[in-house]
């Protein structure tokens, strides 16, 4: 379920979307140009992103499976 197109709960979850793709790519637009995001490490942008729990570990799991490192 994506509630407003918000597919990442961006704003926890208050943002609205007119599309799942304009909502992915302000999201990413964000991650890579934002204030509190732009000139981090992954891990750092990652624990910005979600300081709870694993997080940075799981989305590195997940980016793993889908391009392997060679």
């Amino acid at each position: 379920a994506a509630p407003f197109n918000n597919l990442f709960g961006w704003q926890s979850g208050k943002a609205h979307f007119t599309s799942i793709a304009s909502g992915i790519q302000a999201v990413g637009y964000q991650l890579a140009h934002g204030r509190a995001y732009r000139s981090k490490s992954l891990d750092r942008l990652l624990t910005t992103y979600n300081p709870t729990g694993n997080y940075a570990q799981r989305v590195r799991a997940v980016m793993a499976q889908i391009a392997p490192a060679q």
